[in-house]
C-alpha cells in the first residue's frame, strides 16, 4: 500500500470512528444489506444497471434532517465542540488552535453558510441490515409495511462493496446513529478524543484536508443521526454530497419518480477500480430478491427471474424467493 493510501485509511478511522466501528460489527455479524422498494423501482435497477440516490429533502420524514442538525449543534456548543462561548472554548477549539489557529472559524463559517446546501444538495440511498438466518425467507414485517406499496420487493445486496473504503469522492456508506439529543455530545466527545490521540495524522494531512474531513464528518453526522425510536430499522445510508465533492462515477439527472420530477444522482453498476467501486455489477452485488406480500407473487417471481438472467445472473431461479409473511394493510 502506498503511503498516501495508508494516510487516507488512517484519516478515515480518525474522522469517521463510528462508521469504522459499525463496519467491523457488520463484518463480525456477517450481515448483508437490503433495499426495500417497489417492484417497479427494483425492475428499473436491473434494466438500467443503475442505482438512484434521492435528495435528502425528499426523505420520508424531513424532520430527520432537522433532528441530526439539532444534535450536532448541541455538541458544537458544548464543552466538546467550539464551546459555550468564545471566552469558554471547548475541546475541539482548543485542539485545533494548537495546530491550525484559524481552522475552527473556517469550519464555523462553512457550516453556517452551507446549511441550505447540506439539506438540498445531499443525496442518499437507504438500506437496512439483513440477517439471512432470521430474515432470509420472510423479510422484515415493519419494512414491508413501510416501503413499496402493494407490489414491494426486498433486494438483498452483498455488503462488501458498501463496507470497502473508497477514495471518498464517489460517496460512501454510513451507518445511522440512533441517539437522544442530550446524549449526542458524548459521542462527539469521542470523535474529538480520536483526533487528539492522532494529532500527528492531522499534521501530516495539512489544514485544508483536515478542514474537508471535519466538514464531511459533520455533514454525515447531520444526515445520519436519528431518534432511537427508529432503531429497529437498523438503517445504513449511501451518501453523496456534490456540494462538497463531485465524482465522474456519479451522474446527475432529472427523472420522474411517482409523478414528481426531481434531480437525482445515479451510480452505474459497473466496476470502477480507480475509485474503489468494484463488486457492484449485478451478478456479484444482488444476492437475492424477496417478493413481498402481494396479490400477484408468481407474476413478480417470473419477471424478476427473467430480468436477473438478462443482467447476467447464471442462477437466477435460485436468487428469487417469495415471502409468505402475513400482513394486514
Amino acid at each position: 500500500m502506498r503511503p498516501d493510501e495508508q494516510l487516507q485509511l488512517d484519516s478515515f478511522e480518525v474522522f469517521f470512528p463510528f462508521a469504522v466501528e459499525a463496519t467491523h460489527s457488520a463484518e463480525k455479524r456477517n450481515i448483508d444489506f437490503v433495499h426495500y422498494t417497489s417492484a417497479s423501482n427494483a425492475l428499473r435497477i436491473l434494466e438500467t444497471k443503475t442505482v438512484t440516490l434521492r435528495n435528502a429533502a425528499l426523505m420520508n420524514d424531513f424532520s430527520e434532517i432537522d433532528y441530526g442538525e439539532k444534535c450536532l449543534l448541541k455538541a458544537w456548543h458544548s464543552q466538546f465542540g467550539r464551546g459555550p462561548t468564545k471566552e469558554e472554548p471547548g475541546k475541539l477549539a482548543k485542539l485545533l488552535a494548537k495546530i491550525y489557529p484559524h481552522l475552527i472559524d473556517r469550519i464555523a463559517d462553512h457550516y453556517d453558510r452551507d446549511l441550505v446546501k447540506r439539506k438540498t444538495d445531499t443525496y442518499l440511498l437507504s438500506l437496512a441490515e439483513h440477517d439471512d438466518h432470521t430474515e432470509g425467507k420472510f423479510g422484515r414485517l415493519s419494512m414491508w409495511r413501510a416501503y413499496g406499496g402493494r407490489t414491494n420487493v426486498a433486494v438483498v445486496l452483498d455488503r462488501s462493496p458498501m463496507l470497502r473504503p473508497t477514495n471518498g469522492d464517489a460517496g460512501f456508506t454510513s451507518s445511522v446513529l440512533y441517539v437522544r439529543t442530550d446524549d449526542f455530545p458524548d459521542y462527539f466527545g469521542t470523535f474529538v478524543d480520536g483526533m487528539e490521540k492522532n494529532i500527528e495524522i492531522l499534521l501530516r494531512l495539512g489544514e485544508d484536508s483536515v478542514y474537508q474531513n471535519i466538514v464531511q464528518a459533520f455533514n454525515v453526522s447531520a444526515i445520519s443521526t436519528k431518534h432511537p425510536g427508529f432503531q429497529e430499522e437498523r438503517e445504513w445510508r449511501i451518501i453523496y454530497a456534490p456540494w462538497l465533492q463531485t465524482s465522474d462515477a456519479v451522474n446527475s439527472s432529472v427523472i420522474d419518480i411517482a409523478g414528481v420530477p426531481q434531480r437525482v444522482q445515479q451510480i452505474k453498476l459497473k466496476d470502477r477500480h480507480d475509485v474503489g467501486l468494484y463488486g457492484i455489477e449485478i451478478p456479484q452485488l444482488v444476492k437475492k430478491i424477496i417478493i413481498g406480500p402481494t396479490d400477484t407473487p408468481l407474476v413478480l417471481l417470473d419477471a424478476f427471474i427473467e430480468k436477473l438472467a438478462m443482467a447476467g445472473v447464471q442462477d437466477a431461479e435460485r436468487r428469487v424467493t417469495i415471502s409468505d409473511i402475513p400482513i394486514r394493510r
